[in-house]
């Protein structure tokens, strides 16, 4: 999604993310969605990236999943709804829920997005 966003991922430094480990589903399309799920409405990631203190605040005002127009309801409705076209689903949803963004020339650190923990679940139960 970063380079997506036009943010040149030469910028990106370093970076750590963290999400929920679903149970696993025998139904294919359940357990897509839990594993989706588990990065949309739950996932976290920090990103140290070089360029402006404002660049870094635009990065994280648009990477969250919430800045998506697919975004909340769990991602099995949201296949279901595309008839299984991933490419008809907004790509900006592939996203962490929540991310924190420093630029390390400034040490200026923004956050954007929540995880959502009554749609996580909803979707893993």
């Amino acid at each position: 999604k970063i380079n997506d966003l036009k943010f040149p991922l030469e910028n990106v430094v370093d970076g750590i993310g963290t999400a929920p480990i679903p149970a696993p589903h025998p139904d294919f399309l359940t357990a897509m969605g839990r594993t989706n799920d588990a990065i949309i409405y739950g996932g976290s990631v920090q990103l140290f990236v070089k360029g402006s203190a404002k660049e870094a605040g635009k990065l994280a005002e648009k990477l969250p999943s919430s800045a998506s127009r697919d975004y909340g309801q769990p991602f099995a409705e949201t296949f279901t709804r595309f008839k299984g076209d991933f490419y008809a689903i907004d790509p900006l949803l592939f996203s962490p829920a929540e991310v924190i963004v420093t630029a390390i020339e400034t040490g200026d650190t923004f956050r954007a997005g929540r995880r959502d923990l009554e749609m996580l679940e909803r979707s893993l139960g």
